[in-house]
């Protein structure tokens, strides 16, 4: 569900970094590449009440093996492995595979697991993830455009003050064009890049915003640090400006809504860092009336108003006039509208009620207005489910917040026989898709706002399933998201700037996860993945994984999988407090 870069035939001029990172990588797994069963499990431990679930990966039948739990004072637990859970099929590529639960283990302590011949090591302890939003809203910051106040670049872009306005023509996407006899420039400095290029899109960001702000809504205690900002706001209210300052400019008058900042010309340009771009000054933004990118805007700056309105009274009136201004327009529309320009269709969000319902929802919660209330019934009936969950399809989300139906709970109903379908030993409640990570994190929110403001704890297996899956119990044994402090993290970002600077460590960047293989297929040739690949072995007919930064397909950092893992880890954070204060 990611936007379509089939586009991407960008060839990486940068050879000795690759094959730098595929040496770190063959070093890394080179004691596991002639073993026949594999241990994986959640490298940064695990929280006393949570449940504890480590998968065995085997080329050969290890039924009559037993495992040994111990700690410093001695051995603690040791019992047989049972059958095998599943066979080869979409979730793993191994014949045997093998569950061993430890749940009831629950003492804060450093642990050792043994089988056979090997061992991991993890740790039982509490608050052991709540360091992750911080290194998040790091990557969020190397993002940003047309500031100094960014990190691992320089200021970038600041010809985004005066962008050519282009329009659709012909009432179709794929033909924009400046066609008036007086051409017409708008602001649009600032906001973030939304991936490894440095295009901007007014859809992923006031969705980006909108989450961001809602992590910070349900859970305000676990962001209280102020590291980077160098504003009087911490860092999370700092970011989340950042991005509502942008969205302000969207709607630069009743004329014009910008959908988009760039085109295809950023990917014919090769690597470069932002500050080095040709294409400054010389930026276009595409301008029409689009009820999604619209609906999401509305959203993002009804919700900062309600949240900035004891912190920056001034700044939260500014955003509710303009919410409510993209708003009113956008509820008269059915149109949808996207830029595509030959392969690149970016972001085509081709529903706008599920958009329109969340903002609608956003600003009777503002306003208390009977109005945005009979919107809300309105959209939640053509929104409906979708049955997916990204920035696509935020039905999920919507009728979570507006809680005027049980759509939310059927939605998840659905998810929950996806977790248990047969061979799917990891309990992922989604299917593998593009960015298929980010969908996992965004069904996940789902469950744990549920679960957290309406105490129904019916899927809280999914979240589990979902944090242990993204920190490492994976068939590749990899953590997703990037850090210092989490070991075997998939780190060879798929981004300019890192890939310019390999001596920067992407701190805080989130992998797309594993890719649907299909997929994958199609687009395997603008990879470069070298023969005898350390993580090919683990790859199987569903899913794909590779730790390269070449693969745009499981190594882009986007600001979406950015802002739904903040939500995740800000929403766990407030389930596990309350696990803890029980």
């Amino acid at each position: 569900m990611m936007k379509n870069v089939f586009f991407y035939k960008i060839e990486m001029r940068y050879k000795s970094v690759l094959q730098h990172c595929v040496f770190l990588s063959v070093f890394c797994f080179g004691t596991c590449l002639h073993a026949q069963y594999f241990i994986r499990y959640n490298h940064l431990g695990y929280e006393p009440e949570s449940p504890k679930k480590i998968i065995v990966l085997s080329e050969v039948d290890l039924s009559q093996e037993k495992w040994i739990l111990s700690n410093a004072k001695g051995v603690i637990e040791t019992k047989q492995i049972n059958a095998s859970i599943s066979n080869t099929g979409i979730h793993t590529p191994f014949k045997f595979n093998y569950l061993i639960d430890i749940s009831n283990t629950k003492t804060i302590d450093d642990y050792i697991l043994t089988l056979k011949d090997s061992s991991i090591h993890f740790r039982i302890d509490t608050n052991i993830y709540s360091f992750i939003p911080s290194e998040i809203l790091r990557y969020f910051r190397v993002q940003r455009s047309g500031t100094e106040a960014c990190l691992d670049h320089k200021i970038a872009h600041k010809g985004d003050k005066k962008c050519l306005v282009f329009r659709r023509q012909n009432n179709q996407n794929n033909q924009w064009a400046a066609k008036d006899e007086l051409p017409k420039y708008v602001n649009m400095s600032g906001g973030w890049y939304d991936a490894g290029d440095y295009l901007k899109f007014t859809l992923t960001t006031a969705y980006s915003t909108y989450l961001m702000l809602l992590a910070y809504e349900q859970n305000p205690a676990l962001f209280q640090h102020k590291k980077y900002s160098g504003t009087k706001f911490n860092d999370l209210l700092d970011e989340s400006s950042w991005g509502l300052d942008y969205l302000l400019k969207t709607y630069a008058d009743s004329t014009e809504f910008i959908l988009q900042v760039g085109g295809s010309k950023d990917h014919q340009q090769g690597n470069r860092l932002p500050e080095f771009d040709a294409l400054n000054k010389q930026r276009e933004a595409y301008s029409g009336f689009s009820a999604t990118q619209m609906a999401y805007t509305a959203a993002a700056l009804a919700l900062g108003s309600k949240l900035f309105k004891t912190i920056d009274s001034s700044r939260a009136k500014v955003y509710k006039q303009q919410a409510i201004a993209i708003y009113n327009k956008a509820r008269t529309l059915t149109t949808c509208f996207w830029v595509k320009q030959g392969w690149e269709e970016f972001y085509a969000d081709k529903t706008p009620y599920d958009n329109l319902l969340l903002a609608a929802t956003e600003l009777y919660a503002l306003t208390k207005s009977s109005t945005y209330k009979e919107d809300m019934y309105i959209f939640k009936d053509a929104a409906k489910q979708s049955y997916w969950s990204s920035w696509g399809n935020c039905n999920l989300l919507a009728h979570s917040r507006a809680g005027i139906s049980l759509y939310d709970k059927k939605e998840l109903e659905n998810f929950d026989v996806i977790s248990k379908e047969t061979g799917n030993i990891w309990g992922l409640a989604h299917k593998y898709t593009w960015g298929s990570l980010y969908s996992f994190y965004s069904e996940a929110n789902g469950v744990l706002y549920r679960e957290v403001n309406k105490k129904d704890s019916s899927f809280s297996a999914h979240y589990w399933s979902t944090l242990n899956y993204s920190l490492g119990t994976n068939n590749w044994g990899k953590s997703f998201v990037c850090s210092k402090n989490i070991k075997d993290c998939a780190c060879n970002t798929y981004s300019q700037i890192y890939i310019l600077q390999p001596h920067l460590t992407p701190i805080g960047a989130v992998s797309e996860g594993p890719g649907d293989r299909s997929t994958h297929e199609q687009l395997k040739k603008y990879f470069k993945i070298p023969e005898n690949y350390s993580l090919e072995k683990f790859n199987s007919s569903g899913a794909v994984f590779y730790d390269l930064n070449s693969n745009f397909q499981t190594m882009e950092t986007t600001i979406v999988g950015l802002a739904e893992a903040l939500l995740f880890y800000s929403l766990l954070d407030k389930r596990l407090s309350t696990l803890k204060s029980n």
